[in-house]
């Protein structure tokens, strides 16, 4: 092989491990961040004073909603639509990291399921002044 095969080769190397850096790394932590503005964003509208606590700590803490900790957590309903919407947003950013759950989201029953199990999450945040 000559030597500007040899570096074509090495750099297309070089390049896949980049590549695959930015899709396993990089791509969550994007994510946690989108989902962090969006909760954020709720923050602003008129919401009660506890929902705001609530979502302060899940906007702070939005990298530890990962489909493990949403699957062993257990069900808490939140109470109203503003609550609705911030659980439905989280149960949405962990459907990005697991494909799997998309077909359970189809049904409304386990759509409400897995968003009771989002906002016990945030709740457990808050409660603990946010530390995990």
């Amino acid at each position: 092989m000559s030597d500007s095969g040899a570096t074509a080769v090495s750099f297309t190397l070089l390049s896949w491990v980049l590549l695959w850096w930015v899709i396993l790394e990089l791509w969550p932590e994007l994510r946690a961040a989108g989902l962090s503005l969006r909760l954020r964003r709720m923050q602003m509208e008129q919401i009660s004073e506890e929902t705001f606590r609530l979502l302060e700590a899940a906007s702070a803490h939005a990298e530890e909603f990962r489909w493990l900790p949403l699957l062993l957590a257990p069900e808490r309903r939140p109470a109203g639509p503003q609550q609705d919407r911030a659980a439905w947003e989280i149960v949405r950013h962990v459907a990005w990291g697991a494909p799997w759950l998309w077909l359970e989201l189809r049904s409304e029953a386990s759509r409400r399921r897995w968003m009771r199990r989002a906002w016990a999450i945030a709740c457990r945040l808050a409660e603990q002044g946010g530390r995990p």
